[in-house]
């Protein structure tokens, strides 16, 4: 089976990313579920990554997925491969709250740099994960702004 933690609310990313910067978190994410061992070598020893952009491009958020291990590590890993090289600057809380009553605290944020709080999970806002459905569908949305303009 496996334990999981839900997690709410969002950190907030200094700016937008691009969509293909957003595209390039997706394919990280899949190449990590696909066992790719390039990637191995610098990353957290277990599960996979399932901190992804939020739908607004402004944000990460949780994936909303089951059994998600090593979550700060992985917040720290994408911090650390994804959004500092894009000089981009990530602030914010989640919440997180385990399957046991007593397994609940605080991921906070601040100038990229990841802080771990085992308390009372805060009501903080949230936001909708990117799936690649709708990235493509922003794709295309940004194609015909770009039509409308000329």
């Amino acid at each position: 089976m496996g334990y999981t933690t839900r997690f709410t609310g969002s950190i907030s990313l200094s700016r937008k990313l691009t969509l293909k910067e957003a595209k390039r978190w997706l394919d990280t994410c899949e190449e990590i579920y696909e066992g790719d061992v390039s990637l191995k070598p610098n990353r957290p020893d277990s599960g996979y990554l399932q901190w992804v952009p939020s739908e607004s491009l402004d944000g990460i958020v949780w994936d909303e997925g089951e059994k998600f291990y090593l979550y700060a590590e992985w917040l720290s890993w994408v911090i650390d491969k994804l959004i500092k090289p894009w000089d981009i600057t990530a602030n914010g809380k989640i919440g997180w709250s385990g399957e046991d009553a007593i397994d609940t605290g605080l991921i906070e944020v601040v100038d990229n740099d990841v802080i771990v709080t085992t308390t009372d999970a805060l009501k903080v806002s949230s936001h909708s994960p990117l799936t690649r459905i709708k990235l493509a569908e922003m794709a295309i949305e940004s194609i015909g702004e770009a039509s409308d303009d000329t």
